[in-house]
């Protein structure tokens, strides 16, 4: 009985597989060979970063300290640029602790600059700048932005605002990731 059963789901695989090749050149997505890569010996030099535009915990750490001393006197401001859903830790990411936002951050999602519906990576200087305005981002503070890792919507708001002639801005790289993880850190919901 089990050979009868054995010969008979062989005979389906053949069958599905038959069908799956007859399919295949009317798929969206075509299979393809992988180019091979050569073994590369290329390093990144940590000495020739640019780490001008970069901020690590403790730099904002302080900024935040300041900022909750100060308040809007402060010469820090924190852009948290993700989602509403995340900043209140509703939306919390699997490889972070806890959800929330760092205090006394200042709230620009990245959508609110970038131009969708024209797919261009920001709005009209007039509107970033209106943008940033509206959240009380001077030139002459230093801004730190940050998201999830660092990586993707904080230096969105970093370049925006470069792109308008911020000069003391930075992305904190780790962010939200790094920031939610450390218990001895605030945050607030």
């Amino acid at each position: 009985k089990d050979k009868t059963q054995i010969v008979k789901l062989q005979a389906s695989i053949k069958s599905l597989d038959t069908q799956m090749a007859a399919l295949e050149p009317k798929m969206a997505i075509q299979p393809g060979i992988e180019p091979k890569h050569v073994k590369s010996n290329y390093k990144i030099d940590p000495k020739s970063i640019n780490k001008k535009y970069i901020a690590d915990k403790n730099e904002v750490k302080k900024a935040v300290f300041d900022i909750m001393k100060n308040g809007k006197k402060s010469k820090y401001v924190v852009i948290d640029s993700r989602g509403m859903e995340e900043i209140i830790g509703e939306k919390k990411m699997d490889n972070v602790a806890r959800g929330g936002h760092i205090p006394g951050a200042t709230f620009i999602e990245w959508k609110q600059i970038s131009d969708e519906e024209n797919s261009k990576p920001f709005k009209s200087k007039a509107a970033l700048q209106k943008a940033f305005d509206k959240a009380g981002v001077k030139k002459d503070q230093i801004i730190y932005a940050y998201c999830q890792v660092g990586a993707g919507r904080g230096s969105h708001i970093i370049s925006a605002l470069r792109e308008l002639g911020y000069e003391n801005v930075k992305v904190f790289t780790g962010s939200w990731d790094a920031w939610g993880n450390d218990m001895k850190l605030p945050i607030r919901r």
